[in-house]
């Protein structure tokens, strides 16, 4: 079995040249302003250009409105949508028909009981 690389977080010219020019299949642009590594749609887009096809984009939010994933989705070309929230399975269906992206949907696994929760 093969591993694939992710690395999100990327908010500069450098770390996104680093982290492709090292093997990351997937590159991570965060869309939640509490976090640190929050990004802006302009900046995101920038970068997102600049990876071209070399590594599938993906943007990352935690309990997104529509309108920011509409922005998201229109202006920053990501393949991927990752969600990080509460976003219960209802939701993330609604937004995999809606946006026609992959969906991947984190979930915290804490214990062997949450796995079948999951």
């Amino acid at each position: 079995m093969s591993t694939n690389a992710k690395i999100c977080g990327l908010s500069t010219e450098e770390t996104l040249d680093a982290a492709i020019n090292d093997g990351a299949e997937y590159v991570g642009f965060v869309f939640y302003p509490p976090s640190s590594r929050n990004i802006t749609v302009e900046k995101a887009a920038y970068l997102a250009k600049t990876v071209g096809e070399k590594a599938l984009k993906v943007g990352v939010f935690v309990d997104p409105t529509d309108e920011l994933l509409s922005e998201v989705t229109s202006n920053v070309g990501i393949d991927i949508i990752q969600l990080h929230g509460h976003e219960p399975v209802e939701r993330v269906e609604y937004i995999k028909n809606r946006y026609k992206k992959l969906v991947m949907k984190a979930i915290p696994v804490s214990s062997k009981a949450d796995i079948s929760v999951a």
